[in-house]
């Protein structure tokens, strides 16, 4: 017949067998976190080999990317799945006051009709590209130091000329370049 000290023992033995793979597991997902947030945390990104994409649908402009590039030549990826012609361009800012009052006019994510004189105040417009309806292409682009809004614009006719002003607007990101 097993004494009282013995069943507590066992007991003991059995919970603490349990306790360690437990352990080990919350160990594991704690040091695959870490090194997550160190690998996810690398800074800016070199223009050359960043990301940038932007994709209009119709109801809005996407722009998946690095929110920090280091400065230099980047080419852009862009896409119009929609049947309205629009086109994609970067609005560079040196000044961050001008950037975030910006940025308070015409929020990220946010569209807006325009009238003329509507496009921002103290930036500098670099077009990325013209895409018709259905159209895919790449668009390389030299990125000074500052801050940018990325922008899809639509214009009253199918081809704007340069006298055309645009009548719409989708800000889909902002992108910070670094020296």
């Amino acid at each position: 017949m097993p004494s009282v000290g013995s069943t507590g023992t066992s007991k003991s033995k059995r919970s603490l067998r349990l306790l360690i793979p437990v352990l080990s597991i919350v160990g594991l997902l704690v040091i695959l976190g870490a090194v997550f947030l160190v690998v996810s945390d690398n800074g800016p990104v070199a223009a050359a080999s960043a990301e940038l994409e932007v994709v209009f649908n119709g109801t809005n402009c996407r722009y998946r990317g690095p929110a920090e590039i280091v400065e230099g030549g980047a080419t852009f990826e862009l896409t119009n799945e929609s049947s309205i012609p629009i086109s994609v361009v970067l609005f560079h800012f040196g000044d961050r006051v001008d950037f975030e009052a910006e940025l308070d006019y015409l929020a990220v994510g946010a569209d807006m009709d325009l009238s003329s004189g509507d496009l921002p105040v103290g930036g500098v417009l670099t077009p990325l590209n013209f895409l018709q309806s259905g159209s895919s292409l790449r668009s390389l682009v030299a990125l000074d130091a500052g801050l940018y809004t990325v922008d899809c614009i639509r214009y009253p006719t199918a081809v704007p000329s340069a006298l055309d002003d645009p009548d719409h607007a989708w800000r889909s990101g902002t992108i910070q370049v670094v020296p």
